[in-house]
Order: C-alpha cells, then sequence, then structure tokens
C-alpha cells in the first residue's frame, strides 16, 4: 500500500471520527434551542359589575369602583367599553354616570393616588408627551390619552394643533401600580370634578 493510499484512508477515518464525536453536540445544541416571541398586545379583558366615570379623555377614563377606589384605564386606542352588552365609545362618557356590567380591554390599570386641576402654558411638546409651566413657575411633564381634545379659547382642538404657548386647563392624575389596599383611598372622598382635559402625570 501507497504512502499516499494510506493518508486517504487516515483522513476518511479521522473525518469519520469528527462527526461522531461532534454529531451528537450538535444535536443536542438543536434539541434545546428556543424562540423567544413579543406578545402582541399586554391587553388585558377587564369585568366591573359597577362604576361610576369620573374623568375621561379620548381612549382613557378614570372609574370609582364600589370599594372607593379610583383606577385609570388606558384603553386600547379605538376599543370600546361593553356597557351591559352594548359597546360604547369613552369619548361619550359623562362624568358622574354609573356604570353596570362593564367589560373594557385595558392596556394598563393602575390605581390614582393624586387628583390636581391645573392651567398652564405649554412649554414644549414631545410624542404624547406635554411640557406645563404652571402658575408658580414649576414645569411638569404630562401624558395625553390617545384622541384626547382640549379646550382653547373656548373652542375644542385637538392635540396636534395645540402648540407651545398655548395656555390650557387640564386634570392632571398620579397614578401607581394597582395594589391590594392602601391609604390613598382616603383621597377619594375629595375628589374634584374634572376640569379640563385629563392628563396623566409622568
Amino acid at each position: 500500500m501507497t504512502i499516499s493510499r494510506i493518508s486517504v484512508l487516515l483522513s476518511a477515518a479521522l473525518f469519520a471520527l469528527e462527526i461522531s464525536v461532534y454529531q451528537p453536540v450538535y444535536s443536542f445544541a438543536q434539541e434545546t434551542s428556543t424562540t423567544t416571541t413579543t406578545p402582541q398586545s399586554t391587553a388585558k379583558v377587564l369585568t366591573i359589575d359597577s362604576a361610576q366615570v369620573v374623568y375621561a379623555s379620548g381612549d382613557d377614563t378614570v372609574l370609582r369602583l364600589p370599594d372607593g377606589d379610583l383606577r385609570l384605564f388606558e384603553l386600547n386606542p379605538g376599543t370600546p367599553l361593553i356597557i351591559d352588552g352594548k359597546p360604547s365609545e369613552v369619548s361619550s362618557l359623562t362624568p358622574g354616570t354609573n356604570l353596570s356590567h362593564v367589560q373594557l380591554h385595558s392596556r394598563t390599570e393602575s390605581d390614582v393616588t393624586t387628583v390636581t386641576q391645573i392651567n398652564g402654558r405649554i412649554t414644549a411638546k414631545n410624542g404624547k408627551w406635554l411640557t406645563l409651566r404652571l402658575d408658580d413657575g414649576t414645569s411638569k411633564i404630562y401624558r395625553v390619552p390617545y384622541d384626547a381634545t382640549f379646550n382653547v379659547n373656548g373652542r375644542e382642538s385637538k392635540y396636534e394643533d395645540v402648540t407651545r404657548g398655548m395656555n390650557i386647563a387640564v386634570t392632571a392624575v398620579k397614578t401607581e401600580p394597582v395594589t391590594t389596599r392602601s391609604t390613598k383611598a382616603a383621597m377619594v372622598a375629595q375628589t374634584p370634578r374634572q376640569s379640563g382635559t385629563l392628563v396623566i402625570e409622568k
């Protein structure tokens, strides 16, 4: 047998050995690999037996639940509430109205901890975030609900039409993640009526 023939056979043997050693590792890696996907929506379907509308703007609403808590529901744009089996737009809700058998698709559900009525001048606008300079000279940032409108000089204006320098009135709510119960409930009895557009403090 020639040297070249021996070299060919040796190379073939080593190649076969390499396959037998590494193939199980490759197969094991394939078997244990996983694919992670991002959920298309984080909306939750919630059912509420009874509630009272406290504030509403665009697609967001604050409801007072039977236990006295104020709860902010950030709804998917254009998604109606189902009230007594019938669809109803958030824009048609009137503060003070009592609702029964409510079903809604909420992106976020938060407890309302503070409510403040504000008159401020718009100093910055970035996406759905407004910066307002308040009467005391301080500035705060607020999120505007989708499809909300504002009253500017007695006229209703869409969000895209409001600009820096305009003075607007808003009812600002501050929220925290839903909890079982806390001392925040003490402020519910003194909840002011809605004045201007509902906005959410950053």
